[in-house]
């Protein structure tokens, strides 16, 4: 009986720790037509097979994280007997759609998902014009209590010293991400953590005096080993690429640490 007892501990133990590092989204499918561009190609008519066709890509226009797969549903036809001939699939309430995708299931501000076929049966090559509306899930991914940023594009995040900061606060998404995993559930330590990232993120992309000086005060008074050692893993965090590692070593070269001032 003992046995068993401790076997289902250890069972919800596991459970329960599964839970706290899974990240979860909130999030539902959403009208997302004003945040989206429709960018399309001439349409081109096939005699042989009376299709008209075109090539349409997708671009986020807005601010906000639009996570596929997104629907582009085909709402009306201005010409009686003109039908989608391809449709990804259909609407609960009959209508046509077309669905795109990205690899991350995360498109950005900014970037477009590649063109696809719409193929409408057109058989008297007749003139005719389309209503649509766009459907997408919209939501907020979250580590340990925390709201993140999305996965940033892997080329797109090593492309710079800066990389991508997709909310604006002086972050990288990668490194905000991790730091969310590895110090969420200490509220204190998570802030902290921020700041050292943040004033190390500020003094690599604009090396001055006062940044630099910014981001040893966020550390220099510690005397705690354990604070280093996790202050330590978001500076490799942040320097991650050899570019980072080299601008770091070039704007902290020289640099003297003091306990000035501390107490």
């Amino acid at each position: 009986m003992k046995s068993q007892t401790v076997k289902r501990i250890s069972l919800v133990l596991m459970v329960l720790s599964f839970f706290a590092v899974v990240p979860w989204m909130a999030f539902a499918e959403t009208d997302v037509t004003g945040k989206v561009e429709l960018i399309k190609s001439g349409l081109v008519y096939d005699r042989r097979t009376k299709i008209s066709s075109m090539n349409v890509s997708l671009k986020n226009i807005s601010q906000d994280v639009l996570l596929t797969p997104i629907k582009v549903v085909i709402d009306s036809i201005s010409i009686t007997g003109v039908t989608v001939a391809n449709a990804d699939g259909i609407t609960g309430d009959g209508k046509p759609y077309f669905q795109y995708s990205i690899g991350n299931g995360q498109l950005l501000k900014g970037l477009t998902i590649p063109g696809k076929a719409w193929s409408f049966f057109n058989p008297a090559n007749a003139r005719f014009s389309y209503t649509t509306h766009v459907l997408a899930f919209t939501g907020v991914e979250i580590i340990n209590g925390v709201i993140i940023p999305p996965i940033p594009d892997s080329t797109s995040n090593k492309a710079s010293i800066k990389g991508v900061d997709s909310n604006n606060n002086g972050l990288r998404d990668d490194v905000e991400r991790f730091i969310a995993k590895e110090f969420g559930p200490d509220a204190i330590l998570y802030e902290k953590a921020k700041e050292h990232a943040i004033t190390l993120q500020g003094a690599i992309i604009n090396p001055t005096p006062e940044t630099i000086s910014v981001h040893l005060d966020s550390f220099r008074c510690i005397s705690d080993n354990q604070r280093l050692s996790d202050f330590r893993k978001t500076t490799i965090e942040t320097l991650n690429t050899p570019e980072r590692r080299a601008v770091y070593g070039k704007t902290f070269a020289g640099t003297v640490i003091t306990k000035e001032g501390c107490q």
